[in-house]
This record gives C-alpha cells, sequence and structure tokens, in this order.
C-alpha cells in the first residue's frame, strides 16, 4: 500500500468518524433547555439570558401561566444565538 491509499484511507475514516460523532451527539442532546443549562452552556450568566428573553432576542416556553412557572428553551433557538 502506498502512502496515497493510506492518507485516502485515512482520511475516508476520519470522515466516517466524525459523522459518528455528530448523529451520538444529535441523540443525546437535550431538545429543551433550562434558563440556568442554557447560562451553563453559553459560559453567561442566568441574568444576561433572562435580558435576551425579555427583549426577545432569545425565545422560550414557560410550563404554566404563572410568571413562576419554569421556563425552557429550545435548543435549536441556542443554536442560532451562536451561529
Amino acid at each position: 500500500m502506498d502512502d496515497h491509499t493510506i492518507i485516502s484511507n485515512q482520511s475516508v475514516i476520519e470522515s466516517k468518524i466524525d459523522r459518528l460523532l455528530d448523529l451520538l451527539e444529535s441523540k443525546t442532546r437535550r431538545e429543551y433547555l433550562t434558563v440556568k443549562e442554557t447560562a451553563d452552556l453559553l459560559r453567561c450568566s442566568t441574568s444576561c439570558i433572562r435580558d435576551r428573553m425579555r427583549n426577545g432576542a432569545l425565545p422560550f416556553k414557560r410550563l404554566g401561566e404563572s410568571v413562576s412557572s419554569q421556563v425552557l428553551i429550545a435548543r435549536i433557538d441556542i443554536d442560532r444565538i451562536i451561529k
């Protein structure tokens, strides 16, 4: 086996490993996060997250009608503000 074949095979293997890691991550990622989990993920404070929610930059859902109901943030919305 020559060097070109080895490099080509290594590239194919790395590509397949990357694809498997992407699939694994998509299966283990939670669809919704709490304010604290979102802040931890983005390495910022919960007040920063709440500010973004208040000004409409970060959509969220409440699990009840009360202002004290738990808030959940969709992972897809978090991904959008990261990019």
